[in-house]
């Protein structure tokens, strides 16, 4: 994800705060998003519990005046067919907001299919009653009244804005089309905007800024939820791509893209898994510096079983090698890696632990080796990061 474009889409937000958080509701005021929860959950709780049908569609009348055109709008009516549907069937709207609601524990795959077994009942529902288009349930709509009764477990998907906001971050997983959504992709993408909401003091700052407005309780979303979809709902409504330049991709487009920010996020964490080992390679030479100095009592084996174990005092080192004054003017230079790594040269005063930093240092080669792989391989995927 491109998370430069994400902090200029944060400053325009902050800068243009007011723009769009109104006084006067005449004009633009987004934080009405924040008023609905509350009373919509206190409806629909009653809703869901009505045990006749007065008190089911009273309630449902009042979600309808809460949301007002959040859900409805001029040119698609989801939730006013369901309270159409309900003067022949409340009992079976009842049951289908029951069956959406139960709880999922959080897992994706059943969210999804409670979303789209509501979805086929309300438009079958608006088959049998012979309404038009005009009232035709969407994905869209389903998410809103999953965000609207818990926003801190639910996000809304409204394709357009979606779209936009994933081509400006560039998040090229691939929600589907209409109806066919990949809620896991969606949801995804939203979590990483929370998580950089969170990390961003500036934006949670100015979030307080509406604290006066609210002419109702406010729903408090400690999760962050509203605020991700607002910040999404702005860039397009009030353009807060602004400054930013980005191309609007094809599904097909994203398809690809996605894939290589894919195979980009597993080179990267190969490569951050080999430079954590040449972090630890590095140490083990440091290690191995404290006691290759000059003035340090060592014993050597040289090569071959026979051979004996001399002791000595290092009286030189160098880069690779090393000189060792045995007494009897035997002084004998060696290779000190190689030398330490296969047991031949020890130091008279090694302390507990230095065993495993040998076994590091006997993998020198291939840690650097794996470094310089994993480095190679993530340069052309540099970018997808």
């Amino acid at each position: 994800m491109n998370k430069d474009h994400l902090q200029q889409i944060f400053k325009n937000y902050i800068d243009r705060f007011e723009e769009f958080n109104s006084d006067d509701r005449t004009k633009s005021s987004e934080y009405y998003k924040w008023e609905m929860p509350k009373p919509f959950k206190v409806s629909m709780d009653k809703a869901l519990k009505a045990e006749n049908e007065e008190v089911f569609k009273y309630e449902l009348d009042n979600i309808r005046k809460i949301t007002h055109d959040f859900i409805d709008s001029g040119k698609i009516l989801p939730f006013a067919g369901l309270v159409k549907a309900a003067d022949k069937e409340w009992e079976t709207v009842q049951r289908m907001f029951r069956e959406l609601y139960k709880p999922d524990d959080g897992n994706l795959d059943i969210r999804q299919e409670k979303i789209e077994s509501f979805l086929a009942q309300a438009n079958h529902l608006k088959d049998k009653n012979n309404l038009s288009d005009l009232y035709k349930s969407d994905f869209r709509s389903v998410t809103a009244y999953l965000f609207l009764y818990d926003p801190d477990y639910n996000y809304i998907y409204k394709p357009t804005h979606a779209q936009d906001f994933q081509d400006c971050i560039e998040f090229y997983d691939d929600f589907g089309e209409g109806d066919h959504v990949n809620l896991k992709a969606y949801y995804q993408m939203c979590d990483w905007l929370v998580d950089a909401i969170r990390e961003t003091p500036s934006i949670k700052e100015t979030n307080k800024l509406r604290a006066p407005k609210f002419k109702k309780e406010p729903y408090l979303d400690t999760e962050w939820h509203i605020l991700a979809y607002d910040i999404i709902y702005c860039c397009s409504a009030y353009n807060l791509f602004r400054g930013i330049t980005f191309i609007h991709h094809t599904s097909k487009e994203r398809k690809v893209l996605w894939e290589k920010q894919q195979k980009a996020q597993e080179l990267y964490e190969k490569l951050k898994a080999a430079q954590e080992e040449k972090k630890i390679l590095d140490a083990a030479m440091d290690e191995l510096g404290k006691w290759l100095v000059v003035g340090e009592s060592v014993t050597f084996k040289s090569f071959g079983k026979a051979a004996p174990v001399e002791k000595g005092i290092i009286i030189k080192k160098g880069s690779t090698m090393i000189t060792i004054d045995f007494g009897d003017g035997n002084i004998k230079t060696i290779d000190w890696m190689s030398t330490v790594t296969n047991g031949y040269l020890k130091f008279q005063k090694e302390e507990s632990g230095f065993a495993n930093t040998v076994e590091t240092l006997k993998k020198a080669s291939q840690i650097k080796g794996n470094l310089s792989t994993a480095e190679r391989e993530f340069a052309p995927y540099s970018e997808y990061i």
